[in-house]
């Protein structure tokens, strides 16, 4: 890949994903999330083996705006999934899990390529990189089967087989009791509503601070294996060095949501990952010499990357409930 190509890559997956989260959001209101997410899944699975077989740039576009494409259902769909069962009181602790997901993932897959591309590297004439997209695609292809029976859908119309109709009827009471409305289908005066109110929009503009910082951090950890490639760094060692600090980042997103629970703060456990932020960004900004602090940089953003996700993700389905209510809850 030469000049910009990795940018109009990453950037054309972006937007794809970008395009389908309200679709996919639209769609589960309508058809069965389990059933939406198994097939999204399956999806992206297929066009990561897909991209095994390129072999020029522009197939590279296409292949990444189309797993773009079906991998962006994940996200809106489980935070969705995630406001129906649980109270506002537990919601960040549990979008932190959700969004440790991400950088444990990304600390495994990082040992997982290096073993792969070492192991498989010109097996059957194939080289490693292709093996890699080989590898997590199959991989990809039976958690999405998986996923049909083991998302539970919503409260109200849950019919997963591990739930008894006590644990169903219970879990519809306690979200009432909390003040979640049943769900209920997104129509004209719904839209208009939500979109006249001024909380929404000034969610919408802290919100696009946040995903911001998100992105830069995404690209400049991305930037990172190139990095560590033009230091002269093996394609193993630019697979787990990472691998390491992902595993923190996973552990300190989930300390950070049990945090902003167990205080009730939300504001402040948004604002101080972003403030926190402004070193390594500003330090990547200067490129100084050196490849000690340049590797203590990018280290640090990894960890810090996901910390405010969660809560802010949480902070996404409160205002929606504050603006179609017309009452504060959060």
């Amino acid at each position: 890949m030469d000049g910009n190509e990795y940018t109009y890559a990453t950037s054309l997956y972006t937007i794809a994903y970008a395009i389908m989260q309200v679709p996919s959001t639209l769609t589960v209101q309508r058809v069965r999330p389990a059933l939406w997410l198994m097939l999204m899944e399956i999806g992206w699975g297929i066009w990561t083996i897909a991209q095994a077989g390129m072999h020029s740039t522009k197939q590279l576009y296409a292949f990444r705006f189309l797993v773009g494409l079906f991998e962006s259902s994940l996200s809106p769909v489980m935070v969705y999934l995630i406001g129906s069962w649980y109270t506002k009181t537990e919601m960040a602790k549990r979008m932190a899990l959700f969004m440790m997901t991400a950088p444990v993932g990304t600390a495994f897959s990082g040992y997982l390529q290096a073993a792969v591309y070492n192991n498989l590297d010109g097996a059957h004439g194939i080289e490693g990189w292709r093996w890699l997209y080989i590898v997590t695609g199959c991989m990809t292809l039976p958690v999405g089967i998986a996923t049909y029976f083991f998302i539970p859908d919503t409260p109200d119309t849950a019919t997963a087989w591990f739930l008894t109709t006590e644990e169903r009827a219970l879990a519809v009471e306690r979200v009432r009791k909390a003040g979640t409305a049943p769900p209920a289908p997104v129509t004209l005066r719904t839209f208009v509503k939500i979109m006249t109110r001024w909380r929404w929009y000034a969610f919408v503009l802290s919100y696009v601070v946040c995903a911001s910082y998100l992105q830069a951090s995404i690209f400049k950890c991305s930037f990172f294996g190139i990095w560590l490639k033009s230091e002269g760094y093996s394609v193993a060692q630019r697979n787990v060095i990472p691998s390491a600090t992902w595993l923190i980042s996973g552990f300190a997103t989930v300390l950070w949501g049990f945090l902003s629970d167990y205080t009730g703060s939300r504001f402040s456990f948004v604002v101080i990952p972003l403030l926190i932020g402004l070193l390594p960004n500003g330090i990547l900004a200067f490129w100084p010499e050196g490849v000690k602090i340049k590797m203590f940089t990018f280290i640090a953003k990894l960890i810090i990357k996901y910390l405010h996700v969660g809560i802010c993700k949480y902070l996404l389905k409160e205002t929606v409930d504050w603006v179609t209510t017309e009452k504060k809850t959060c």
